[in-house]
């Protein structure tokens, strides 16, 4: 990396009228920390309200919790799935049906992984949320060959 402070890892990816309030950790995986603590990345709105960040498109956290605890509730419309990457998910609600409308995806490096109770109420969403997964998989593949095990 240069010593020069026009580097790509010290350049916003804030468009005029949204603040920078974080690092991505997409960005900090791949660039490093920018230089002298500048907080680089921020939240832009989505036409329908939803906050995902400038740099990797991820959904706000609290935005996201929230999709995948109405998924694991049943509400009807809304969706979430895991990934082949351990660190990426998908999820969608009513009125969304591709990115360019709202949020899709939550990349892990977003998440507050602080110990205490608001972690462990976003832990039992999440384990709830892979229990309905697994049987709906389970209930998909039950329907297409009888007699077989999704575990």
């Amino acid at each position: 990396m240069s010593d020069s402070p026009h580097t790509y890892a010290n350049l916003t990816t804030c468009k005029e009228g949204v603040t920078p309030t974080h690092n991505c950790g997409s960005r900090i995986s791949q660039l490093g920390e920018p230089e002298g603590g500048a907080l680089l990345d921020g939240w832009r709105v989505e036409p329908n309200g939803d906050h995902c960040c400038t740099y990797c498109g991820s959904l706000r956290e609290d935005e996201f919790v929230s999709i995948m605890e109405k998924y694991a509730d049943g509400e009807p419309g809304y969706k979430w799935e895991t990934t082949a990457k351990r660190y990426k998910f998908y999820a969608n609600r009513p009125g969304v049906t591709n990115a360019s409308e709202g949020g899709i995806k939550f990349y892990g490096w977003h998440i507050d992984t602080t110990p205490g109770p608001e972690f462990d109420r976003k832990d039992a969403i999440f384990h709830r949320a892979i229990a309905r997964q697994r049987a709906e998989q389970a209930a998909w593949t039950e329907k297409r060959v009888p007699g077989s095990k999704v575990n």
